[in-house]
């Protein structure tokens, strides 16, 4: 599989339109009060909290997630803005799904729908879960910052 550096290289412009979206959906180190945050303070606008369809995993010391279509299965994060496109690169080294890695990436970065408190639904760029999870335990709340499982 090629990586596409820019997405004018992969995908044809009709395609181009609906996968340039500038928000991120953050759901574990990223999110505000947690321990990596700082990697987007800078470059982004925080527009609220957020929830997207999926099951969230305990991987190690940080959550992995994976998508679903079980609108009873959601999980809690904060959606973002980016105004400042530069970052992704840095975001992509943290999430190892960069070309300084190899390929399988455990997160790859894909474009869902999340929806915000009051109901809105967006497309964002959520990080998700790219390796085996059927053994890793559930974070049942959808929250990893408020889970203790």
């Amino acid at each position: 599989m090629t990586e596409c550096i820019n997405i004018s290289e992969c995908f044809p412009v009709e395609i181009q339109v609906n996968m340039q979206a500038d928000y991120l959906f953050v759901y574990g180190s990223l999110r505000s009060t947690a321990s990596h945050h700082h990697l987007l303070a800078n470059h982004c606008q925080y527009i609220g909290n957020a929830s997207a369809r999926g099951l969230l995993f305990q991987v190690a010391d940080y959550p992995g997630l994976v998508m679903t279509d079980d609108s009873a299965s959601s999980v809690i994060g904060e959606l973002y803005q980016l105004h400042d496109l530069s970052v992704w690169a840095a975001l992509d080294y943290y999430e190892g799904c960069s070309d300084r890695f190899p390929e399988p990436y455990e997160f790859v970065r894909q474009i869902h729908k999340v929806t915000l408190e009051q109901g809105d639904e967006v497309n964002a760029w959520i990080y998700v879960y790219n390796f085996p999870f059927q053994d890793l335990p559930v974070i049942s709340s959808g929250d990893f910052l408020s889970s203790s499982e």
